[in-house]
C-alpha cells in the first residue's frame, strides 16, 4: 500500500462532504472526492457505499450492485457491514430475492456482521423476502 496523501481527519471531512452532497442530490460533483477516498482508503467500504447510493438514486440499481460486488465490502475493516446491508437492499430492489435470501442466511448463520444496525437491516431484508414468499400462491398438481 502506498503512503497516504491526506491525514485521517482530512479523509473524514471529505467523506462527510461527499455524503452530504450525495444525500442532497449533488452527487455528480462528488466523483473526484469519492475516487480519492476509494484510492486512499481501500480498507474502508464507505466511499464505495457512497458511490453506490448515488448510482442507485439515479435508478441504476444493477450498476450499484456491480460496483459493490467489485468493492472490498466483504473484506473491509470499516463500513463493510453497512455496504453489505445496502447491497442486500439493492438485490431486493432488483428482484433478486432468492439470491438476497441466501446471502442473508449465510451472513446471519456465520455471525459475519459486527454492526448491530447492519444486522437489523439484514434481518429486515430477510423478513421482507420471507413475507413476500409466503404471499405467493401455492401451485398444486392434480
Amino acid at each position: 500500500m502506498t503512503a497516504r496523501i491526506l491525514a485521517p481527519d482530512d479523509l473524514f471531512i471529505l467523506g462527510n462532504i461527499a455524503a452530504r452532497a450525495i444525500m442532497s442530490g449533488s452527487g455528480e460533483e462528488t466523483s473526484g472526492i469519492v475516487d480519492l477516498l476509494q484510492d486512499e482508503c481501500p480498507e474502508n467500504a464507505g466511499p464505495f457505499l457512497l458511490e453506490a447510493v448515488h448510482i442507485s438514486s439515479k435508478g441504476q440499481v444493477k450498476e450499484a450492485i456491480s460496483l459493490l460486488e467489485n468493492s472490498p465490502m466483504f473484506s473491509a475493516e470499516v463500513n463493510g457491514d453497512e455496504a453489505i446491508a445496502f447491497y442486500l437492499v439493492l438485490l431486493l430492489q432488483d428482484g433478486q430475492a432468492e439470491r438476497a435470501r441466501k446471502i442473508c442466511t449465510s451472513i446471519l448463520d456465520g455471525g459475519l456482521l459486527q454492526s448491530e444496525s447492519a444486522r437489523r437491516t439484514v434481518l429486515r431484508v430477510l423478513t421482507e423476502i420471507e413475507d413476500a414468499m409466503s404471499d405467493q400462491p401455492v401451485i398444486t398438481l392434480s
